[in-house]
């Protein structure tokens, strides 16, 4: 019977190609998907985070709950970004006061960033 064992050798060799080409495939589809993935969300911040609006030489005033004058953040430009939710600024200003200090605290800064509260 040495014809038969050399068929079902040929056989066996003929099956484990088919499984590692499977699961080579497999491997290969799996990669593709996921890096497909990763570009995808990597175009969206690229591309879907672009200013949805910019203020130049302007300033916003903070009050507190008593109507008091809690700061002023006064910038040459103000850009916000909608999927991050984060507004940068150039060139800013900050005047921080206080009901217990007469004096504000002034920051001054080349950059800044305002990022949202609610995340």
């Amino acid at each position: 019977m040495p014809g038969l064992r050399g068929i079902t050798q040929k056989i066996k060799l003929g099956s484990g190609l088919i499984f590692s080409a499977f699961v080579l495939t497999s491997g290969l589809l799996l990669h593709w998907i996921l890096n497909s993935e990763d570009q995808s969300r990597e175009r969206e911040l690229v591309f879907g985070n672009q200013p949805d609006l910019y203020l130049l030489n302007a300033s916003i005033s903070q009050f507190n709950h008593q109507g008091n004058l809690d700061s002023v953040i006064a910038a040459d430009k103000f850009t916000h970004y909608p999927l991050t939710d984060v507004t940068t600024l150039k060139q800013p200003n900050v005047r921080l006061y206080s009901l217990h200090n007469s004096q504000p605290w002034n920051i001054a800064s080349e950059n800044g960033r305002l990022l949202s509260l609610s995340k």
